[in-house]
């Protein structure tokens, strides 16, 4: 089940909840580089706020209690972590 729709392009968690960027498709379905929103996911409930600029997300955040020290990682980041052999030396 998709929550939040291509292209999502960084993410950070914790238990409480799911912080994430994104940018959304143009006309031709590539992601538009030049608009960033931004989500919040309750994850106690899957209560999703969003899309939001990045102004309106910080009084979200505020809002909702998300903690000040949650921030985002790459997505690529994660991915190439993810792919990378672990040493077993």
């Amino acid at each position: 089940m998709d929550v939040i729709f291509p292209t999502i392009f960084a993410v950070g968690w914790d238990k409480q909840f799911i912080i994430a960027k994104q940018h959304p498709a143009d006309t031709q379905d590539h992601p538009d580089k030049r608009i960033t929103n931004f989500f919040i996911l309750r994850v106690s409930d899957g209560a999703l706020v969003g899309p939001l600029d990045e102004s309106s997300f910080e009084a979200e955040r505020i809002k909702h209690g998300v903690a000040k020290e949650l921030g985002f990682v790459s997505v690529d980041y994660l991915v190439r972590k993810r792919e990378r052999p672990t040493d077993k030396a």
